[in-house]
């Protein structure tokens, strides 16, 4: 049946998800500017007073925009949740490592736009694994529904 879907599918328009999720250009690329772009944002303020730290918070933000981009690229081969899923993991990981470098490489920098507060810490943490609980849930929610 999953191969049926995915045939029926109009050109272009990616696989059919087996859940809630769905391939959606707005939702895709919303989702991943929302996750990356303080990142990029970051990397620009850091370069002046802290080339390194502006290097790496740069990759980690653009690493997941290249493989976010890619991965919609590859829409008619990939099953949208897990891309999904994948890319929210991958914006989880480049947040941990810039705000570990930003505390290691650049403690100054972190005070100076309001990130000495350990909850402005924390939050990237919390974050990202409650999204990814809540999106479960709801791909799940479908599959017990149909």
């Amino acid at each position: 049946m999953e191969s049926q879907a995915s045939s029926n599918a109009p050109v272009g328009a990616g696989r059919i998800g087996l859940g809630r999720f769905q391939w959606n250009g707005g939702g895709w690329f919303g989702s991943l500017f929302g996750m990356t772009a303080w990142l990029v944002l970051g990397s620009i303020l850091a370069l002046q007073q802290n080339p390194t730290l502006a290097a790496i918070w740069a990759a980690c933000g653009l690493i997941p925009v290249s493989a976010g981009v890619w991965m919609w690229s590859q829409r008619d081969r990939l099953l949208p949740f897990p891309a999904l899923r994948t890319l929210i993991l991958m914006c989880w990981v480049s947040s941990t490592v810039a705000v570990i470098s930003m505390l290691k490489l650049a403690p100054d920098f972190a005070a100076q736009y309001g990130a000495s507060n350990k909850w402005t810490l924390i939050a990237p943490f919390l974050m990202f694994p409650s999204i990814l609980i809540q999106f479960t849930l709801l791909e799940h929610s479908a599959k017990s529904e149909a």
